[in-house]
């Protein structure tokens, strides 16, 4: 199976017996896994930037194309999608805090805290919360797919780590990555949660799955 670009397929080499126990004295006396080449991270960001500007067209050529019943939701701009349904829970959120009555009424207490706060603090740039929420989502997911790379890598090898970045990146529900919704956010604590536990650092797989927990309610249960 083809090497991703930046890791050497064999690690017999002198060179590279030195550099892996180099890399290995580092990481055991950091806690933590040495960061993938840059090229590896080129790679991640190559299949990221691709698998969203093929969305964005969809969104942009499909979406106003399909004509929705009377009685459903029918965006009067392609980008509305991004923001709707649970995405205008967390704007309310965002701009207006959490807000209940007993009264037999929706509110918004049963949506968790992290991914609204974090968008609040983006706001804090003078972008509004569509924008707001578009980079967090699109730049967790970002972040979550360098760290499946990266959590892949010593111990599946590059080869496993590209496809599982590309099917990842270009599977149909990665769209949810994408909008007003906790599914980035979530997915890049999770991993990052996974892999520091996986490699024995305790202490930060117990603070990204804080993260996690304040993020969507299955991870309460993990």
């Amino acid at each position: 199976m083809p090497s991703a670009p930046g890791f050497s397929a064999s690690g017999s080499s002198a060179s590279g017996s030195s550099a892996s126990g180099s890399s290995a004295s580092g990481s055991s006396a950091s806690g933590s896994s040495p960061p993938p080449h840059p090229q590896g991270w080129r790679y991640v960001t190559l299949v990221w930037l691709t698998s969203r500007l093929f969305l964005a067209l969809v969104m942009v050529w499909l979406v106003p194309q399909v004509t929705a019943p009377s009685d459903h939701f029918q965006p009067d701009q392609p980008w509305a999608v991004l923001t709707h349904w649970d995405g205008e829970w967390y704007e309310s959120i965002a701009t207006q805090g959490y807000e209940f009555a007993p009264d037999g009424q929706q509110y918004n207490v049963a949506f968790f805290p992290l991914f609204p706060l974090v968008v609040r603090l983006v706001m804090g740039m003078g972008l509004p919360f569509g924008a707001a929420a578009a980079l967090v989502s699109q730049s967790c997911f970002w972040l979550a797919l360098g760290q499946l790379y990266r959590w892949m890598v010593p111990t599946q090898g590059a080869g496993v780590a590209r496809w599982s970045v590309l099917l990842l990146a270009w599977f149909p529900y990665s769209y949810y990555c994408s909008v007003a919704y906790t599914e980035s956010l979530f997915l890049w604590v999770t991993v990052s949660a996974l892999a520091a536990f996986d490699q024995g650092r305790y202490g930060w797989a117990g603070l990204w799955g804080a993260l996690a927990s304040a993020t969507r309610l299955p991870k309460i249960w993990v």
